[in-house]
């Protein structure tokens, strides 16, 4: 395969060149393209093998992704994925977002996003708006209306610029949903400081009241987060739906005043914003502004 401008190594050491290759790194290396590589990992039921050390073993694309995890950890997870792979029909249609999701969730939580992984046929959609719709289905059960809703949060967050997801934390005394990270992009600023923050996800078709937001920003205040972002299907910034309207929103007020960033992301919010480059970017710095400097006039 002619590969313009790809390494090979030489006295230890990677350079630049432009040759007819037979693996990624030079006519002595014996490691497959990526495709072949995965394609090959599932025949073998799952297990990727063959590279170890070569920092170009999948190509560019790995290299350039390390500004967010080590080379291992990618190399980790085209493991996993060619595991997940290995149990659909070769010529099965599947959302490959699901492998994406998967990550964030143990293996019994994420069992349940498989379900939606297949493509169903005449009734293609996106995976979010297929993760939504369950997320609604009152015959579900609540556990996989609460995954799909926390699955369908961390896929629009992570397509939003500056937003790194990160998985779901649990203990005994408290669980949180998702850890995120922002780092301000020129491309969707929102207007939040650099950091982590945390995710609270509410699938409940039930109003989230004061308590439950008081109770969502003592547990940023606790892990010394700046900013938290709410999933609810029931708008708080609407205000009608509130039971206490001015109390929720004095309460977002008062942790403003500590220096913690409560937002609000419905689910009209969320609609449709998986076909937008900027993803939550727009709902997310409205919100802020709202919070911040009062509603518009």
């Amino acid at each position: 395969m002619a590969r313009a401008g790809g390494c090979k190594r030489q006295a230890g050491a990677w350079e630049g060149a432009s040759s007819v290759q037979s693996g990624p790194c030079g006519p002595s290396c014996s490691l497959p393209d990526a495709g072949e590589a995965l394609r090959a990992a599932v025949k073998r039921g799952g297990r990727l093998q063959g590279c170890t050390g070569h920092p170009c073993a999948h190509g560019f694309g790995s290299t350039i992704a390390q500004r967010y995890e080590s080379y291992g950890k990618h190399y980790e997870w085209r493991g996993e994925v060619a595991t997940w792979l290995s149990g659909f029909g070769p010529h099965e249609p599947i959302y490959l977002e699901a492998a994406l999701a998967r990550r964030w969730f143990s293996s019994d939580t994420a069992a349940r996003l498989d379900q939606l992984a297949r493509v169903r046929t005449g009734k293609a959609r996106p995976f979010v708006e297929v993760l939504l719709r369950r997320a609604a289905a009152s015959k579900a059960p609540a556990a996989v209306r609460g995954t799909c809703f926390e699955a369908a949060a961390g896929l629009l967050l992570s397509s939003t610029p500056g937003f790194g997801v990160h998985e779901a934390r649990s203990a005994s005394h408290e669980q949180v949903d998702l850890v995120v990270r922002y780092q301000p992009e020129h491309l969707g600023p929102v207007g939040l400081d650099p950091g982590p923050g945390l995710v609270e996800c509410k699938s409940s078709t039930e109003p989230v009241t004061s308590r439950e937001l008081r109770n969502f920003a003592a547990k940023c205040l606790l892990h010394r987060t700046k900013f938290g972002i709410l999933f609810a299907r029931a708008s708080i910034t609407g205000r009608k739906k509130f039971d206490e309207p001015e109390a929720a929103e004095l309460v977002r007020r008062r942790f403003q005043v500590d220096g913690l960033l409560v937002l609000v992301i419905t689910v009209k919010d969320m609609e449709g914003k998986w076909y937008e480059m900027r993803g939550l970017a727009e709902p997310l710095a409205e919100d802020l502004r709202e919070l911040v400097f009062g509603p518009k006039g």
